[in-house]
């Protein structure tokens, strides 16, 4: 997980860099759920690092999942958040050549 690599002493924009892992697409997300949804949104992207989605997932996510719609996204953490699917079955979709929205 990314939050491995993260310190206390980190502040925002270190944190992005780091669960970006290089990724502009995730990047991108982070700053647009930083922006729309701002003291809420680090829990949300800490929730999405414990399910293994940082960096290229992330930005499948984005991308693929939530056709790059803040409230979609939005949306799809709140269903990944009810235990709908398990981590297997995420990870199986954004592993995919057909990811399937959850939305």
């Amino acid at each position: 997980m990314a939050s491995e690599r993260i310190t206390e002493k980190m502040g925002t924009i270190d944190i992005v860099e780091v669960m970006s892992d290089g990724n502009i697409d995730a990047f991108i997300c982070m700053f647009k759920m930083l922006h729309y949804y701002r003291s809420f949104a680090i829990l949300d992207i800490f929730f999405l690092d414990s399910l293994g989605i940082y960096g290229s997932k992330m930005g499948k996510l984005w991308n693929d999942c939530c056709n790059k719609d803040i409230n979609k996204l939005m949306k799809t953490i709140w269903i990944l958040r009810s235990g709908r699917f398990s981590a297997e079955d995420i990870h199986r979709n954004l592993n995919s050549d057909h990811i399937v929205p959850y939305v």
